[in-house]
């Protein structure tokens, strides 16, 4: 450097440096020493300008040797933020994330619209009920119960006193028979064979004969109670049942 150059460059101070390569406007007189905002700081205006004429070449004169490059400087503060640039194009679908606990249970809504009829069913429907109207019942015959307490499907025959299956299947038979002396038995016959002897329970002057069971039947099959010994004992407070379970 000349003379000219080092006094130019002792005059000079830092902040007219950060002044004249910053886009700021004011700054500390010691831009080393920390000043709160507000305080202690001066307008670039202010601050005597960096004296370059010693490094202006003159006319006719021999032209100054360029020095080393000199250290770098600081880095300046942070600028403002840009505008928001154009929305880039859609990404692909990212993985399928994890399943979210349970909501809470909603409100129970408005009860709907009654539907339609639906078909008629085809399960097959049959049942009996019958009950003694006398005293009187025939020894080794079929007993007739002509007192139908359920009887729609007319399944039991009221003058014959036989069951007779229609709709093969599973049925279940029962009968309960009031016996006023002691040596006659009930028994429960189908196609001529005997499949249940009834159990008598003794009651005062009374037999209580009685039994269930549970038959397949085919088409045409017959059912039926017989009297064995005095079938005339046999009171009127006897009951005869019977119904299809399936096929």
């Amino acid at each position: 450097f000349t003379e000219a150059q080092r006094d130019s460059l002792r005059e000079t101070s830092l902040a007219r440096i950060i002044c004249d390569n910053t886009g700021i406007t004011e700054v500390p007189e010691r831009p080393f020493l920390f000043r709160p905002r507000g305080t202690g700081y001066t307008k670039c205006k202010d601050i005597p300008a960096f004296d370059l004429s010693p490094w202006m070449e003159k006319k006719g004169g021999p032209s100054p040797k360029q020095g080393p490059p000199g250290p770098r400087g600081l880095q300046g503060p942070r600028g403002p933020q840009g505008p928001q640039g154009p929305q880039g194009p859609q990404g692909p679908q990212g993985l399928r994330g994890l399943r979210g606990p349970r909501g809470p249970r909603g409100r129970r809504g408005p009860r709907g619209f009654r539907g339609r009829p639906g078909p008629p069913s085809n399960t097959y429907k049959v049942a009996f009920s019958v009950q003694l109207d006398n005293n009187l019942a025939q020894a080794g015959k079929p007993i007739v119960f002509p007192v139908e307490i359920y009887n729609d499907q007319k399944s039991y025959n009221t003058k014959t006193g036989y069951f007779t299956c229609e709709q093969p299947g599973v049925y279940e038979f029962s009968f309960f028979c009031a016996i006023h002396i002691f040596d006659a038995k009930v028994d429960l016959m189908r196609n001529n064979k005997r499949v249940l002897h009834s159990f008598t329970t003794r009651q005062s002057n009374f037999l209580t004969a009685s039994g269930a069971t549970i038959l397949k039947l085919e088409k045409g099959d017959r059912v039926w109670l017989v009297a064995q010994h005095d079938g005339n004992s046999i009171l009127k407070d006897s009951y005869f049942s019977g119904h299809f379970l399936f096929d």
